[in-house]
């Protein structure tokens, strides 16, 4: 397979290391020999998929019962101002794991790309001095095919088989915390161990199971987060009863945020706005303060270098993140920037791709239409003040510039490889459209300004998501209207299982849909949408 050209932000990203005399693969085998200073300490990592944080009892949140996370952030530190890199979840778990952007990692969307086995990754530093290594993963998205199983001696990423008998694409959180426990129940204190769990119910569509479902009738995405809550406090009980707390380090974060239609966004993954790119992350153990809210910004890709740090090791010199643990007693910390991307606008729809750098103060999206947001007095990001405070933008993308080596005449070019069919069809059925063939993309920021197109994200939202129950012939009408107007988007989408599935109904609709619609562009959207009985169908 052919490697993506070292352009743009691969290139500048890289550049840094390598200017800091860093990213040599046989240096970090080296370093990685077991090591008696590294604190012998469990580490149990929680990843939430797609929670935000203003969505939590502790950060303050009133309509939800969330005590298990809520009595974690009591014993130790909250992070208020928490951000992810990326909002989709491989490339936010690369960041993690690995301490740098995405730009290095090279996991840049779901689907077609995979993390080399070149780059440090936390499971495999601690593998290496001792540690048992495990992860279990509540999706498909996250399978070993994304290259984040290296390092963990067991990477259970298997979700079961459907009704009709093909591999699912998710399991529920109760499920993922029973293989957790299965694997804790095991262990002996003859040596620490690395424990990652990841959960992806609150992802859409919501769906809690009883009595979250009638609790939560109005508020189903809260009910998914009250629902994973209960769980997590499953974990932890048992976690505290069998392991002395004095050593364990615990930690809980999310990989992104959700849109809930603010800024015309109802999931994620298309903007790069604080809805979808804040997160929760809350950590207590040895050498974590108690009760203690830190106002410094912290990244994904700080993470890493934390725990490493709260260990007593040393860092990968690939590592672009920063230890927060000075944070903790007051200190300033090197996290004043930082940068995150949103390629889904250019892999799946043909749009312009979004960076943006992001600090306390100040958020900036380089876009067709360039954004600036004041966050300390706007921090739901509704009025852009580019036009007010032109010096502070440009500056902010001169340093996006330097950190990226990306600009209007600095393109950047990736490479995404082929997916297996069963992978794709996964991907597919969770609403993920990019999977599948290998494609060559430039990304030069040119293209329609993805909020231009707002109006087609939510047409697609009300025709795909069984969350808006919209009756089966106006999804179609909707589809139909999609095509016209966005080619690319309506192709990519169009294809999609979720989309198939989203309609239902489809031997009913096929015997109506002549005399309802004009027979020829429902012919059409239904080889598109590759109805069952449709002139598309697969077998």
């Amino acid at each position: 397979m052919e490697r993506p050209k070292l352009i743009g932000v691969h290139a500048g990203f890289l550049f840094l290391a390598f200017a800091c005399g860093c990213y040599n693969a046989k240096q970090e085998r080296s370093q990685t020999k077991p090591a008696p200073n590294w604190r012998q300490l469990n580490i149990v990592v929680v990843t939430v998929d797609t929670l935000r944080a203003d969505h939590l009892g502790c950060y303050g949140y009133t309509k939800i019962n969330t005590p298990s996370v809520d009595r974690l952030a009591e014993k130790g530190t909250l992070f208020e101002s928490a951000v992810c890199q990326v909002p989709i979840t491989p490339p936010s778990h690369a960041s993690m794991f690995t301490g740098t952007y995405p730009g290095v990692h090279q996991v840049r969307n779901v689907g077609g790309f995979s993390l080399e086995g070149s780059h440090p990754v936390l499971a495999k530093m601690l593998q290496d001095r001792g540690w048992r290594t495990a992860a279990f993963v509540g999706s498909a998205v996250l399978s070993r095919t994304t290259g984040l199983h290296q390092g963990f001696q067991i990477y259970d990423d298997k979700m079961g088989t459907t009704e009709a008998g093909d591999d699912s694409a998710e399991r529920p959180a109760a499920l993922v915390v029973d293989k957790a426990l299965e694997w804790l129940s095991k262990q002996t204190d003859q040596a620490p161990f690395f424990l990652w769990v990841h959960i992806y119910d609150p992802h859409a569509p919501y769906n809690p199971p009883l009595p979250f479902k009638r609790q939560y009738a109005k508020l189903p995405y809260d009910g998914e987060i009250a629902y994973v809550d209960r769980e997590l406090g499953r974990l932890f009980d048992a976690i505290e009863s069998k392991f002395p707390l004095e050593k364990m380090l615990l930690t809980v974060l999310a990989d992104h945020g959700e849109g809930l239609s603010e800024h015309g966004e109802a999931t994620h993954g298309v903007f790069l706005y604080d809805s979808t790119l804040r997160i929760p992350w809350v950590m207590a153990g040895p050498g974590v303060p108690h009760r203690r809210r830190v106002q410094n910004q912290a990244r994904t890709i700080d993470l890493l270098p934390t725990l490493v740090d709260l260990l007593g090791g040393k860092l990968p010199s690939a590592c672009q993140g920063t230890s927060l643990v000075p944070a903790f007693s007051g200190e300033e910390v090197n996290s004043t920037f930082s940068y995150a991307e949103s390629l889904i606008p250019k892999i799946d729809m043909g749009w312009a791709e979004l960076r943006a750098l992001r600090t306390t103060k100040w958020k900036y999206i380089r876009a067709p239409k360039p954004e600036l947001y004041d966050l300390e007095n706007d921090p739901q990001e509704l009025v852009n003040v580019v036009e007010q405070h032109r010096g502070e933008a440009e500056k902010l993308e001169m340093q996006l510039r330097d950190l990226t080596l990306t600009g209007p005449d600095k393109p950047e070019e990736i490479r995404s490889k082929t997916v297996s069919a069963e992978t794709e069809r996964q991907l597919r059925s969770l609403g993920y459209v990019s999977a599948g063939s290998r494609r060559h993309l430039v990304l030069d920021g040119k293209g329609i300004d993805p909020k231009d197109r707002i109006q087609i994200l939510q047409l697609l939202e009300e025709a795909t998501t069984h969350q808006k129950k919209t009756a089966p012939l106006r999804r179609i009408r909707l589809l139909e209207q999609g095509l016209k107007e966005t080619q690319p988007i309506a192709r990519s989408i169009f294809c999609s299982e979720r989309a198939t599935r989203s309609i239902g109904e489809t031997r009913r609709l096929s015997a109506c849909t002549d005399r309802e619609l004009n027979s020829r562009s429902v012919r059409a959207a239904s080889s598109m949408l590759e109805l069952p009985g449709s002139a598309g169908a697969r077998a």
